[in-house]
């Protein structure tokens, strides 16, 4: 019985000492995972913040596109009016100079007619 003791404590040993070397092993591995979850946790909040002041940038970037494309309009419509303005008064003092040429000419072209009609006659 003794033998059987013995070897019931060595056997008790081995498995003490087996369960103690897993449990460091756990230990060191759990130390290890602690390590990378700071580390992994660390470079996440870094590339969080990046991202967020990526996203904000690209926001008022956005922002402000949206505002020169509305300021583009407004200022399109604005030289469309004016242009059609200009060409407006452009027309009408054309066709009042051309008038008013006429108008000139009449008496002359008159006279010329009747000096051919004379001529003629």
């Amino acid at each position: 019985m003794a033998l059987e003791m013995e070897s019931d404590t060595g056997e008790k040993v081995q498995t003490s000492n087996l369960y103690y070397e897993e449990i460091i092993q756990l230990r060191a591995s759990f130390q290890r995972m602690e390590e990378m979850h700071r580390t992994f946790g660390e470079d996440f909040q870094l590339v969080k913040k990046n991202c967020d002041k990526l996203w904000g940038i690209t926001a008022k970037s956005n922002e402000r596109l949206e505002a020169i494309e509305h300021n583009s309009m407004r200022i399109q419509k604005h030289l469309e009016l004016a242009v059609a303005q200009a060409a407006k008064k452009f027309e009408d003092n054309f066709d009042q100079k051309l008038k008013d040429n006429l108008m000139l000419q009449q008496p002359h072209v008159e006279e010329q007619f009747k000096i051919l009609e004379n001529e003629v006659n």
